[in-house]
């Protein structure tokens, strides 16, 4: 008698691979952000690509409103533009929309007297002249 009961299949789930699937597409998502190239990586393969002046100036058009405090587009838009050997009129029309260069440069002394404050034997009064030197 049993054998004659048909029991109904029983259907395979398939929530576990629709999370399987949303993981794999959040990830790929997630690598996809972590891998694609920036705004300056886009800006200087531009600037690469720049042959005159004009094109260099779109570029800098292009990416002004992102980049225009990014010393490292900076730099590579001025390197560009002295690659180009530009007559002084162009030179000066360049200046009037690339912004100048920085003028001030931080420099860090700082004097090795690791063996000279020690040195009581040799100097007895290198402390103090150091103290005032400082």
């Amino acid at each position: 008698m049993d054998e004659n009961i048909k029991r109904p299949k029983k259907k395979k789930d398939k929530k576990p691979l629709y999370i399987l699937a949303g993981v794999l597409l959040f990830f790929v998502f997630f690598i996809y952000l972590l891998t694609r190239p920036s705004l300056q990586n886009n800006a200087i393969k531009e600037l690469d690509t720049s042959f005159n002046k004009k094109d260099i100036e779109m570029v800098w058009y292009k990416y002004k409103t992102d980049l225009y405090q990014d010393e490292e587009f900076l730099a590579e838009t001025r390197k560009k533009l002295t690659s180009l050997n530009l007559t002084e009129e162009e030179v000066e029309e360049c200046k009037g929309w690339l912004p100048p260069p920085p003028k001030s440069i931080n420099l860090i002394v700082v004097p090795d007297l690791s063996r000279r404050i020690i040195d009581t034997l040799n100097n007895a009064n290198q402390i103090n002249n150091d103290i005032f030197v400082l």
